[in-house]
Parts: structure tokens; C-alpha cells; sequence
């Protein structure tokens, strides 16, 4: 007797790789020397941050053939601390202190 195939999961589509956001170029001067002043201050805490950012896509890219309801599940919750994780970097470099 053979088995009956996996249900298919609906596909996620995640961005291939994160990046910093950049200097925002219709903001006002205090916006945008906010983000120069971060970038100066938080460049090595920034790098990790992108690095991994970048880890995480990494691992749901190499699991994507391997997933299983639960782990589709999973992934819906993990998307939305990504997205938050993203915003948060951005409100963080247009932030002035």
C-alpha cells in the first residue's frame, strides 16, 4: 500500500535579501541628518543587524522544499517578526536623539 502524497503548502515568497534602508531622499533635514548620525554611530551594530537579517532568509530559502504544515505555519508568524524587525531598523535610523 503506498502512501498518500504530502497536502501542498501554499508557497511564501520572501525577498531574496535584505537590505539597511538608505538615506530618504524627500525627508526633511532633521530626517536626514538623523540617518547620517546613525549610520555613523550604529554602522558595526547596523552591519550585524543586515548579516542577519540575511541568515534568517537563508534559512527559510534552504527549507523551502522541505516544509511541512506545521512548519508552513511557522513561517507565517516568522514573516510578521521580519517585517516588524525591518520597520523597527528603519523608524531606528530616522530617529533623532
Amino acid at each position: 500500500m503506498s502512501r498518500p502524497p504530502p497536502p501542498k503548502i501554499a508557497p511564501y515568497t520572501f525577498p531574496e535579501r535584505y537590505e539597511l534602508p538608505g538615506r530618504p531622499a524627500d525627508a526633511s533635514p532633521t530626517v536626514q541628518d538623523a540617518h547620517r548620525q546613525t549610520q555613523f554611530l550604529l554602522a558595526p551594530d547596523l552591519s550585524l543587524f543586515e548579516r542577519a537579517m540575511n541568515l534568517q532568509l537563508a534559512v527559510v530559502a534552504a527549507s523551502a522544499k522541505k516544509r511541512s504544515p506545521e512548519t508552513a505555519a511557522l513561517l507565517g508568524f516568522w514573516s510578521r517578526t521580519f517585517a516588524y524587525l525591518s520597520d523597527a531598523c528603519m523608524l531606528l535610523s530616522r530617529a533623532s536623539y
